[in-house]
């Protein structure tokens, strides 16, 4: 599929080569790291020939389209204003943080932040609705420090179809999808992890990650005095190594 808007608002005129707009629009430095950061996955397939018997498995790299890219990084920004998100800090994903109502949202002036109206996003029959849901769930998980993120879906076949490509996007959803049966199943699920959340922030709080990267990089700079060498570090999730790694760097 061509590249056919240079700004995710209005198609890009016949007049105008499909190459500008390819230029202009994905190949711009901030679209492109964007892109190849949040917006790739890789999808494998097996298939069985039907004389040998023997299973091939191939693996498909999938990157968005121009469609997916404008309406997940829209669908990111308006979701941290309804949550009333602030960005305290920068965030380790592509934001470029339009007002709403440069497209054409109605009444957007009287949504005020954090009112919990994150909007819909239309699609037609077709464009790739399952991926833009992991594109948009890769996003959100890094904006907001690991929410959690329930897909409700009205019919069987379709609960399976979305939880398979989920699964097929653990690299980028940085976890392990769960696919739940029942209201008990998920009240279980959100029980277990809350029992997981709660010592991670115990364990992850600002104050003890200073401490901790003080004594590694104490530790490993008095080792380095008598032997050259590496260090590894376990943590016990992505936040707190990110926030380890931010703090030894200083």
């Amino acid at each position: 599929m061509a590249w056919k808007s240079a700004d995710g608002k209005e198609k890009a005129s016949n007049l105008v080569s499909r190459l500008e707009t390819l230029i202009n629009g994905m190949l711009n430095k901030e679209t492109l790291l964007d892109l190849i950061r949040h917006f790739v996955v890789f999808e494998k397939s097996k298939k069985e020939n039907a004389k040998t018997g023997i299973v091939s498995i191939s693996t498909v790299k999938k990157l968005a389209a121009y469609h997916q890219y404008y309406a997940v990084n829209r669908a990111v920004e308006s979701a941290l204003r309804a949550t009333g998100y602030s960005l305290e800090k920068e965030t380790p994903v592509s934001m470029a943080m339009e007002s709403p109502e440069s497209y054409g949202v109605a009444r957007v002036k009287s949504q005020s932040k954090g009112d919990r109206k994150g909007g819909v996003v239309w699609h037609t029959q077709g464009s790739g609705k399952s991926l833009s849901m992991v594109f948009f769930t890769g996003k959100i998980v890094l904006a907001l420090d690991n929410p959690t993120v329930l897909v409700i879906t009205d019919r069987n076949d379709l609960d399976d179809q979305l939880f398979d490509i989920f699964t097929a996007s653990t690299q980028l959803l940085r976890q392990e999808p769960k696919q739940v049966e029942n209201k008990e199943d998920l009240t279980e699920t959100q029980k277990a992890k809350a029992k997981w959340t709660q010592p991670e922030a115990l364990i992850g709080s600002e104050n003890r990650i200073k401490n901790i990267a003080k004594d590694i990089v104490s530790h490993f700079e008095a080792r380095q005095e008598v032997f050259d060498g590496k260090g590894m570090i376990v943590s016990m999730s992505r936040r707190i190594v990110a926030d380890l790694y931010e703090e030894i760097i200083k």
